[in-house]
């Protein structure tokens, strides 16, 4: 589908409403865009411009321009496609004939694009097939099928006299685009004027396909360039840099498209940057909220030690277990405030950044568990990252953590594995567990989601929500795939860490210096 549209409509450019965009991926310039180099531009033939599949009326001749738009890693994701009306370039061109002569222009396929004769015209897009050059013209069939034709050609038909020139453009970007372009005069106004009104005629059939041909030269330059700046910034933009400033050229619209991309650029930047703001804010009031929260919280649960041990003598098994069950409540709302800061500070950027060795890391975690009943197993290389060092621990802890706490044997087991993506790696952690029915795979992932009851097994429910939003901000997926015992969990992470143009988190710096261990920060169980 369209996504964004501007037309020319009587000299006025207009934005289209998104309720009259059209769906094009259906066309033969889509499919051609998709086979464009990235950076390139291509040209299509020239054809009549089609709405809603339906060729639109009064005819508009176009010739188009595209510039594939692709992601990071190549993938093709749309196009930008530019519609040059040749109505107004046609005209010019047949208005510079002068008395009997005759000016014809055909496609590589023989459509003609101007003709004396209006009904002969665009055979191919109205399905004439006797319309065609070489059907109305026999003796242009020379002409037509001569694909190496590039200099001024003569020939004698019965009645007229024909100076021929193929122009090619296009060619940059995988195109070979062909126009043929015909001059004819009556071949008794040839024979009359003898010698001297050949030569005329040819230097002015010459003059005029240089000027046709230096015209579309000065039309498609300036908007290939422009395209291919536009491709550049879009490239830019998508990979989350800061784009360059696009300078239009040539066609108002693409004029107007660079300036609509810069002011969506700046747009972008400061919503960006507001954002970062925001974040930062939030993170601050989630520090300070989980500080009130635990000073009650210790309060209550140091009052309930202190009735505990004053009352020893007098208690009861009941009040026993009561107390014991108040704290164990308190020491679990304690636990859940931890968790809901760290899900706060999942999608901060604001970290130390470093080289981190995935192996050490997890060999760091394993020494902290301190479950010798589960064995943890890493298959191969993991390759390097360079990220925050407490975020990739975070995930890897609360993977490693939620198959520890969900094990329903005497002795686990868990497999580690990474995978070289090119610019992302992906990391799979499995276990043996006992699995994670369909029906839950993504309901795991959401706040406060666990499969049994707040009282069979302990913890928030927060652990793969905050794995979630942790991968997700810095542009990676999650996926979960169990079937019967075992849970296999599949996450990508960046090699380097990704850039949106903006400034750190106030009062943190993001530093990038050579891999030191020593600065790992201590498992906290939650």
């Amino acid at each position: 589908w369209e996504l964004a549209r501007i037309d020319d409509v009587g000299g006025e450019l207009t934005v289209v409403e998104p309720h009259d965009l059209q769906d094009k991926g259906h066309r033969d310039y889509f499919a051609l865009a998709q086979h464009v180099a990235p950076g390139e531009v291509a040209f299509t033939d020239f054809e009549l411009n089609r709405e809603h599949g339906v060729i639109e009326e009064p005819y508009v001749p176009v010739v188009r321009a595209l510039a594939p738009i692709a992601d990071g890693d190549g993938t093709f994701r749309g196009a930008i496609v530019v519609n040059v009306h040749l109505g107004r370039l046609l005209s010019r061109l047949a208005a510079s004939v002068v008395g009997r002569q005759a000016l014809m222009i055909a496609t590589a396929d023989g459509s003609l694009f101007r003709h004396p004769d209006s009904a002969l015209l665009y055979a191919k897009d109205r399905g004439l097939a006797n319309a065609t050059v070489d059907r109305v013209i026999p003796s242009s069939a020379s002409f037509v099928e001569n694909t190496a034709l590039q200099r001024t050609h003569f020939e004698s038909g019965d009645d007229r006299v024909f100076a021929a020139k193929r122009v090619h453009f296009g060619s940059r970007g995988n195109t070979d685009r062909a126009v043929l372009f015909l001059s004819s005069a009556p071949r008794s106004t040839v024979l009359s004027a003898a010698g001297t009104f050949v030569r005329e005629l040819s230097w002015t059939s010459v003059i005029l396909l240089i000027i046709a041909a230096t015209t579309v030269s000065l039309m498609v330059r300036p908007l290939a360039i422009s395209l291919r700046e536009i491709t550049a910034a879009i490239h830019a933009f998508g990979t989350g840099h800061e784009p360059p400033l696009v300078h239009g050229r040539g066609a108002e619209e693409i004029a107007e498209l660079a300036r609509t991309f810069n002011q969506m650029s700046r747009d972008v930047r400061e919503r960006t940057e507001e954002l970062i703001q925001t974040n930062a804010d939030l993170e601050e009031f989630a520090y300070v909220t989980s500080h009130d929260l635990r000073t009650p919280l210790r309060g209550i649960d140091n009052l309930a030690l202190m009735l505990e041990d004053e009352l020893e003598p007098h208690l009861e098994t009941d009040s026993r277990e009561l107390l014991g069950l108040l704290r164990g409540r308190v020491r679990r709302a304690d636990a859940l405030v931890d968790d809901l800061l760290a899900y706060a500070r999942a999608g901060s950027k604001g970290d130390r950044i470093e080289r981190i060795d995935p192996r050490a890391l997890i060999d760091e975690i394993r020494n902290d568990l301190g479950a010798s009943w589960y064995a943890i197993e890493i298959h191969g290389e993991l390759p390097e990252v360079v990220a925050s060092r407490s975020a990739l621990r975070q995930v890897f802890q609360n993977l490693i953590q939620n198959a520890v706490h969900h094990h329903d044997r005497e002795r686990g087991h868990i497999e580690i594995e990474g995978h070289d993506l090119g610019e992302r790696v992906e990391f799979v952690v499995r276990d043996d567990g006992p699995g994670i029915p369909s029906r839950f795979h993504q309901r795991v992932f959401e706040l406060f989601q666990k499969l049994e009851t707040r009282d069979d097994r302990e913890g928030s429910g927060l652990g793969l929500a905050i794995v979630k939003k942790t991968v997700e901000r810095r542009g990676g997926q999650v996926e979960i795939h169990s079937e019967g015992r075992g849970t296999e969990i599949r996450f990508t992470w960046p090699k380097q860490p990704t850039h949106m143009w903006s400034r750190p988190t106030p009062g943190r710096e993001q530093e990038y210096g050579p891999r030191d261990d020593s600065t790992s920060r201590s498992l906290e169980m939650s």
